[in-house]
């Protein structure tokens, strides 16, 4: 539980410097925003094992069944 809180924390810091410290327009600013947490919703699905998608990522469990 505590990976997935990290890598969480550390998705978020990385995609806010992405999107204050690098000048581009806002839609690719609202792009990578909805990017990033659709990716971290599927993310924490995997993680606590609702969501089994075709795809063999590394995520953590949480060991609940």
């Amino acid at each position: 539980m505590i990976e997935l809180v990290v890598s969480i924390a550390i998705i978020g810091v990385v995609v806010w410097c992405i999107v204050t410290l690098i000048p581009m327009p806002s839609q690719f600013k609202t792009a990578i925003v909805v990017i990033a947490v659709v990716c971290v919703v599927i993310y924490v699905l995997r993680a606590f094992g609702l969501f089994t998608g075709g795809y063999d990522l590394p995520c953590p469990t949480c060991g609940v069944k």
